[in-house]
């Protein structure tokens, strides 16, 4: 299976609805499998399409969400870069990826965060996306703070 590192476009099956059944089907299946009908592809297009979308939105949800363990991680590197006093160049530098993992998720509601949809594995997708972009927030401000209390410390109290 080849190896897909798009967090935000992950590869989807496309399914769409059948027209006469409403069931699931395969895109471009020749015939309903439920109803032995033949599929009118026009007619399918459209539900294959809000399918692939729907699901492709939720998935890259789900891969995004499994990074939020990287908070504690965040916490630790900062509280030790508190304690150890790091140089201004490596505490920014080490701070960087975090920044970027905070970037993705906003570039995940912009690119599948708005739609008007009433699938409910869609709706818990974009709430837990939310509480994600916030855990994230609210790391990076705790991480920015520690930095700044290190590096104004050591601006106001004069190393003997």
């Amino acid at each position: 299976m080849p190896r897909n590192d798009d967090f935000l476009n992950p590869p989807i099956t496309p399914y769409g609805k059948c027209h006469t059944c409403g069931e699931k089907i395969l895109f471009g299946a020749e015939r309903c499998p439920n109803c032995g009908i033949e599929i009118d592809h026009e007619e399918v297009f459209p539900s294959a399409f809000n399918y692939f979308v729907i699901t492709q939105a939720i998935s890259s949800a789900n891969n995004l969400r499994t990074l939020d363990i990287g908070v504690i991680l965040l916490i630790v590197v900062s509280l030790i870069r508190f304690v150890f006093e790091y140089g201004l160049w490596f505490t920014l530098i080490t701070s960087l990826p975090w920044l970027f993992l905070l970037l993705r998720i906003t570039q995940w509601f912009r690119q599948h965060g708005n739609w008007e949809c009433s699938d409910p594995e869609y709706l818990e997708a974009r709430e837990r996306m939310r509480w994600s972009l916030k855990l994230w927030i609210a790391a990076n401000a705790f991480n920015a703070i520690v930095i700044l209390a290190v590096h104004l410390k050591g601006a106001l109290i004069p190393l003997e």
